[in-house]
């Protein structure tokens, strides 16, 4: 505040009514509040009766729904769900294991949100024989854990469902669908891991500093020296409180060094995270990439369209690395 103060005081170029803008915001304390909500947004809590019957039918085929729980690297319980085909198809008749391994989606929710995301494509995905896992990442859902991070944390729970995945011996090429937090988790994955098959990003973002620009500019009458003031004082606050750095929080660096075919997509009338940080990532993706746009802002429906292309890109995608692993 005092810093503010003084700036103010040196002749920036801010008028009276401006000024006294950004001292009542930093005095409040709103930077912190709005940067609370971010590593601890409210908490979707739910009961597994949400996610529906554990065994169901599409189409006519039978499907069932394992749940079960991982350990986070962080010693935080994972709740986990494991979506495949109840019985053999006709193809799989006469082999020798009637429940042969298959391409697997993992579907990764967004911040303030859960598996029950999941329920959005599982329509999609499962009559194109693709195996889908969801999970709630810790500090969302019924998952343990206290804070999210928006990727850095989520990062590593990725990781550790992958390792359960191939190790099962259940599932074959693995492509990751994730929405807004989800998003960019799976583009921080993407550039480590070379064996996944495809990504389908749904408003990612590009970096936590942008995020807090943007929203903080549309909502108060701030100029950048001040935001950064802010945001400076509450990356040591979240540095104290959930244990990593926010500015290090960078899938716009990610990006380039990722290789698997990416299929980004973006709200034109998202508000909250910007159509540019689709479009920005989407620039920088090191493999195969395009980009989709519609209406329906940060948290709304997404038009049946983009889930018909996406669940096509995944199979594609997933089932030709299946194939030339064989």
């Amino acid at each position: 505040l005092a810093q503010a103060q003084r700036l103010a005081c040196k002749g920036k170029m801010v008028d009276r009514s401006t000024s006294s803008v950004c001292l009542e915001w930093l005095s409040a304390g709103a930077y912190k509040n709005a940067w609370k909500a971010v590593i601890r947004p409210s908490r979707c809590i739910y009961s597994l009766s949400e996610l529906g019957p554990s065994e169901f039918s599409i189409g006519g085929r039978a499907f069932k729904r394992e749940d079960f729980r991982l350990k986070s690297a962080s010693g935080h319980n994972l709740e986990c769900s494991h979506f495949s085909l109840a019985e053999p198809s006709e193809d799989d008749l006469g082999q020798q294991d009637s429940r042969p391994p298959r391409p697997c989606v993992l579907y990764l929710h967004g911040c303030s949100s859960s598996r029950l995301e999941v329920l959005d494509v599982l329509h999609k995905l499962l009559p194109h024989q693709l195996d889908v896992f969801c999970m709630d990442f810790a500090g969302s859902g019924l998952s343990g854990g206290d804070y999210v991070s928006l990727g850095h944390y989520e990062e590593k729970d990725l990781g550790v469902a992958i390792r359960h995945l191939r190790k099962s011996g259940r599932v074959t090429s693995i492509g990751l669908w994730g929405r807004s937090m989800g998003a960019s988790t799976a583009i921080l994955r993407a550039s480590k891991d070379r064996c996944l098959s495809a990504c389908v990003l749904d408003s990612p973002f590009r970096d936590l500093r942008s995020i807090a620009t943007d929203m903080v500019t549309q909502s108060v009458p701030v100029p950048q020296w001040v935001i950064d003031i802010g945001v400076e004082a509450v990356r040591t606050e979240v540095l104290s409180r959930a244990g990593f750095d926010p500015g290090e929080v960078l899938p716009i660096r990610s990006a380039r060094r990722a290789r698997c075919p990416g299929l980004f997509a973006a709200a034109s009338d998202d508000s909250f995270v910007l159509p540019q940080h689709a479009q920005d990532l989407h620039d920088a993706w090191g493999g195969h990439r395009a980009i989709r746009s519609f209406e329906g802002g940060h948290n709304g429906d997404r038009p049946e369209w983009f889930l018909d292309e996406a669940a096509r890109f995944l199979t594609l995608q997933l089932y030709h690395e299946a194939g030339d692993r064989k």
